[in-house]
């Protein structure tokens, strides 16, 4: 499945912060997640699971964390886009919802 980041670069930025961002805030507040999030699915798995809308794990099916939310208005205020931060964190909310997003804010690997 080919999926282009120009058309979906809200969507790209939320995956970006929940694999590239989690996993470098996660190393720099020493947590050390356990080998299944060391990999994360990749982006048109991400894009496909958001669109069929369905709960992946029951286990990490949640709302989002107060602190992604906090790290949304400060981004909202400083980069100029409020509406860009805006559908970035409606993608990382259903991400959460779906339960995509494990205990560590990163997104999970569904083929381990």
């Amino acid at each position: 499945m080919s999926i282009s980041i120009g058309e979906n670069r809200a969507a790209f930025a939320a995956y970006t912060k929940l694999t590239l961002v989690s996993r470098f805030q996660n190393q720099i507040n020493g947590i050390q997640p356990n080998t299944q999030s060391k990999t994360s699915m990749g982006f048109p798995e991400f894009m496909e699971r958001l669109r069929k809308n369905e709960v992946v794990n029951e286990k990490y099916a949640r709302t989002i964390l107060n602190k992604q939310r906090e790290d949304s208005l400060i981004n909202s205020r400083y980069n100029g886009n409020p509406q860009f931060e805006s559908e970035k964190l409606s993608f990382i909310e259903k991400a959460y919802n779906l339960g995509i997003v494990d205990e560590y804010g990163t997104l999970i690997n569904t083929r381990l």
